[in-house]
């Protein structure tokens, strides 16, 4: 008997899903700039939470290459929109580096040696790059 329930209570709800249709009009849109704006704020609030944790708990290994990634990362969001391409080399060259800091410090936390020169490396490389 229970099982006949689950079965009926299973294809009630197939039934609903495939026949339900989803208006997606109803939704919000976001333009670029409060998009911008929005990631602006969310990288900020983890470069400040990071830094936080950093000055309370030093003794994590990695959270400083977190901490200076998330503050590279928020830079470089200042400069994303920009039409100038100098601002627009600015800009790859702080997130890329950003993010391989960020991956550094989590394979530092994780016990793993993370390595130091690349995103020294990758800043190098994404500068003669772009202003070749």
């Amino acid at each position: 008997r229970f099982e006949s329930h689950s079965v009926k209570n299973w294809h009630y709800t197939n039934s609903y899903l495939r026949h339900r249709s989803v208006d997606f009009s109803k939704m919000i849109s976001l333009d670029t700039p409060t998009s911008l704006v929005f990631m602006l704020c969310v990288t900020t609030a983890n470069c400040f939470i990071a830094f936080l944790l950093y000055k309370t708990q030093r003794n994590i290994p990695g959270l400083w290459m977190i901490a200076l990634g998330h503050l590279l990362s928020t830079l470089s969001l200042f400069f994303i929109g920009a039409q100038n391409s100098h601002l627009i080399t600015l800009h790859n060259v702080l997130a890329l580096p950003a993010q391989s800091l960020i991956a550094g410090g989590i394979s530092a936390f994780f016990g793993r040696r993370p390595l130091l020169w690349v995103p020294l490396g990758i800043a190098v490389l994404t500068l003669m790059f772009w202003e070749a």
